[in-house]
């Protein structure tokens, strides 16, 4: 800890308050931090499959694949110490949504709170695709990075599924922005309304059903309305859901 600490005073102004993060990920430690100067993030990673998410992470905060202000955490550094990768941050205000739902007071509140996330991804959905940013293929990408996962037992996705997928695509539809792990866990709260993204490893030019369809996984039919009363971009049929949920999201 002590390399940790002379590290980061390289990064921030010393004393510097470290705790234990209470929104902790499966793919990292996460570590809260505070000085004179403000709050950040560090995220530390051992598994090589995720160091390598870290490093992506990186690219989108360092601007390399975006420029969206205030829709993502500042980035500080990103450096190893030993056997891990660190990203330091700042730290977003409020908690995310997965949190906000469990604590909101009634009904109305929550449903709130989903419809805001819905027009949050909307609204992000319809940024512009500028002619200088990389357009690929995303599902191919992600197929053949899911096929290296599975032929390495690194996922719970099987090969048997991965056929299936590639020989069953969904059809085409007008590539977007996506953020690429659009849980409830990976967008964040404040004053009632959602804000902004965190765990933005994968966040790339894409199909935005995945997005979609990550966002409302878990969400009832009367929370899906109150959603869909904010995103209004498209939705998704029960196939496309099948697919990107209970599919592709398998191997990711």
């Amino acid at each position: 800890m002590n390399s940790l600490l002379n590290e980061l005073e390289k990064y921030l102004k010393p004393p510097i308050e470290i705790k234990k993060g209470t929104q902790q990920g499966w793919t990292s430690t996460v570590f809260e931090l505070r000085n004179s100067e403000g709050e950040y993030i560090l995220k530390i990673c051992e598994n090589s499959k995720y160091k390598e998410w870290l490093r992506e992470e990186t690219e989108v905060l360092k601007g390399e694949k975006i420029s969206f202000e205030n829709l993502v955490p500042k980035y500080i550094a990103f450096f190893y110490e030993r056997e891990y990768a660190c990203l330091l941050m700042t730290k977003l205000p409020g908690h995310n949504l997965t949190q906000a739902l469990k604590s909101s007071k009634n009904d109305t509140e929550r449903l709130r709170l989903i419809e805001s996330f819905g027009t949050f991804l909307k609204e992000f959905h319809e940024q512009p695709i500028l002619n200088n940013h990389l357009q690929n293929n995303w599902l191919d990408e992600r197929l053949h990075q899911a096929k290296v996962y599975a032929e390495n037992g690194l996922c719970d996705g099987s090969l048997e599924l991965w056929m299936k997928l590639n020989n069953k695509r969904p059809k085409p539809i007008k590539s977007t922005w996506i953020h690429g792990d659009c849980t409830t866990d990976n967008v964040m709260v404040y004053s009632g309304k959602v804000i902004a993204f965190i765990d933005v490893a994968f966040m790339k030019i894409g199909d935005s059903r995945y997005d979609e369809a990550l966002a409302i996984r878990k969400f009832s039919d009367k929370e899906k309305e109150a959603f869909y009363r904010g995103y209004k971009c498209y939705k998704i049929d029960s196939e496309e859901f099948e697919y990107f949920n209970n599919g592709l999201y398998e191997f990711f």
